[in-house]
């Protein structure tokens, strides 16, 4: 049950288990209730507006910064809270960028910083002030519930509102929330293992379709065991789940297991290879082999046209042809272009196929040799030998 209810800013606390919120994606470990006030000013860190610029940043609340120090802070979409054990202050379940970008404002006019730097912002942000003072909540009844049930409804909750159409996550934090919860649910191990009830326990709780929740758990896996060994930044996910979610890819260029959904050594090393994650953003890069994530899906229509091929000289050319792709020095060969002369040379062989089938025939049906005209007729018998001679040795048939 959700309870209208108004609270002080100060009252208030983020809540840096919010996998929109994480500094560090990868690290999965929870912090409880009594160390949650505590974490608060790292937490708040986490967000740029304006002027930060820290790789580590997570989300950009530049755009509700400035929109609540213009209009003020109207709860037209509720902040969700629950309350916190041993504690007079509440936990932000719905709502972190929100109440973080409340927190900045009120902390930049006090101190004068940022766009309060000057006297005239403070003044006109001044009749605002109070709309960001006392939030009106909605708040989470907690009463009687185990943490494992608390947890639960906390995870419709998000799943409702972040997984669907009201206010998306970005790919990685989704991906993170539905790890996490496939973890949490039994039978629990300590390495990822695919269970079907616990995906479909994952697709009930977030209302996310079951393909859905493959995929990112696919992804997110592969995120996790390519961030052990390269240098895997988190804007590089999306570029990762193009890869892993590719059907030629992840059956004829990767290898990924069943079960455990880890990658083989060689496709790690291949997956890093097309990637380029360790200088992939170094302006000074000769060639970006994968321009966007979408090219992803051109690589595998390369690869797929290599595999249907059914001469062995095709076969040969688009392997040189993924050997210049993958060359960063080779700066005139790109996907795009491979696709290009991969296509052009299929038509080509089956020109020659299709040319030397018909002069087969003909061959067969028309014996010139045994043509007995004579005069004229025999002079165009010769005519025609000399072209179809001359043919055969270009086309080498």
């Amino acid at each position: 049950m959700l309870n209208d209810i108004t609270i002080n800013i100060n009252d208030l606390l983020l809540d840096p288990n919010n996998p929109r919120f994480k500094s560090d994606l990868k690290e999965t470990d929870h912090i409880q209730d009594e160390k949650l006030e505590g974490m608060q000013g790292n937490t708040l860190k986490c967000f740029k507006i304006a002027d930060a610029s820290s790789e580590e940043d997570v989300t950009d609340i530049s755009d509700l910064y400035d929109s609540i120090k213009t209009i003020g802070f109207i709860p037209i979409d509720r902040i969700v809270v629950r309350t916190i054990n041993n504690s007079t202050k509440y936990l932000v379940i719905e709502g972190n960028r929100r109440i973080s970008a409340v927190k900045n404002i009120l902390s930049d006019y006090e101190n004068q910083r940022r766009k309060f730097s000057k006297q005239k912002e403070r003044v006109k942000f001044d009749p605002l002030k109070g709309s960001c003072e006392n939030i009106s909540c909605l708040l989470l009844e907690t009463k009687g519930l185990h943490n494992d049930e608390i947890a639960q409804k906390i995870s419709i909750i998000l799943g409702l509102r972040h997984h669907g159409s009201l206010l998306e996550w970005d790919a990685l934090p989704k991906a993170y929330n539905i790890y996490k919860e496939y973890m949490c649910i039994e039978p629990v191990t300590a390495s990822f293992e695919f269970i079907a009830s616990k995906r479909n326990e994952v697709h009930s709780r977030l209302s996310i379709p079951k393909g859905k929740v493959t995929s990112a758990l696919k992804t997110y896996v592969a995120y996790l065991q390519l961030c052990d060994i390269y240098s895997v930044k988190d804007r590089h996910y999306s570029l990762i789940a193009m890869g892993v979610n590719n059907k030629t890819l992840s059956t004829t260029y990767f290898k990924i297991d069943d079960s455990t959904y880890q990658f083989d050594e060689p496709s790690l090393e291949k997956m890093n290879q097309i990637c380029q994650f360790s200088n992939r953003d170094n302006p000074e890069l000769k060639k970006k082999i994968l321009d966007n994530p979408k090219t992803f899906n051109r690589f595998g229509i390369l690869l797929k046209k290599r595999d249907q091929a059914k001469r062995e000289a095709v076969k040969e050319h688009a392997d040189s042809l993924i050997r210049r792709i993958l060359d960063e020095d080779d700066i005139e060969m790109d996907v795009e272009a491979a696709i290009d002369d991969l296509t052009d040379f299929i038509n080509r062989t089956d020109w020659v196929d299709t040319v030397n089938k018909l002069l087969g025939k003909q061959e067969q049906e028309l014996d010139i040799d045994k043509y007995i005209g004579s005069g004229n007729e025999r002079g165009n018998k010769d005519t025609l030998k000399i072209p179809l001679e001359k043919l055969r040795r270009v086309m080498q048939l």
